[in-house]
């Protein structure tokens, strides 16, 4: 197994595809396989794979349960539904259930590969924006109004009460008493 493969979980009940997909996948991923609705919940449960792709038709619990099981779990988890019955009604469902994509089969390999970079791509997007938006808040954090004088209290308790309003606000002093740092501040709290 390479350095750093991508977790990736099928879950389909028909073995050719399973098979057909762990063929052409498995130099860039590291291949989980589920026959069964049950059975993929346990393994992402289990093994933490950083992608899914999860058939729609299967017998006792469909794709769609399977997807809705696996978005309680883990809510981050990018599912690509599979599906030779690739309906507007399948898609639309899978869709406002949580699923990142859509493939029919049948399927290029190279297709679905996009498919998935594409779903990977997306979430280092996200995880990059959580990232910023937390040294944002950091750095908002760190230029407080300092100081525990009365003046100071009354100033952080004026920016808290400004902030939950809808009033405009002007801010006016002396170059250098920190005006920039107080409007930042309500900016971040509203």
């Amino acid at each position: 197994m390479g350095k750093d493969k991508v977790k990736l979980l099928i879950i389909d009940d028909a073995p050719k595809v399973s098979w057909a997909l762990t063929e052409g996948l498995s130099s860039n991923f590291e291949i989980l396989s589920a026959r069964d609705g049950q059975e993929g919940l346990e393994m992402a449960s289990s093994q933490r794979p950083e992608l899914v792709l999860l058939d729609i038709k299967m017998p006792k619990m469909s794709g769609l349960e399977v997807l809705e099981k696996i978005k309680s779990l883990d809510f981050q988890l990018d599912v690509i539904m599979l599906s030779g019955h690739g309906d507007t009604q399948n898609v639309v469902e899978s869709m406002r259930k949580g699923a990142s994509e859509f493939i029919n089969k049948p399927f290029d390999i190279k297709e679905v590969e996009i498919h998935l970079q594409n779903a990977l791509e997306k979430h280092r997007l996200k995880r990059e924006v959580t990232t910023l938006r937390k040294e944002l808040s950091e750095k908002n954090d760190k230029e407080l109004l300092l100081g525990d004088s009365a003046i100071m209290t009354q100033i952080r308790s004026i920016i808290e009460q400004i902030a939950d309003s809808d009033l405009t606000v002007l801010i006016r002093g002396e170059s250098g008493t920190g005006k920039e740092i107080v409007a930042r501040k309500i900016h971040a709290l509203s």
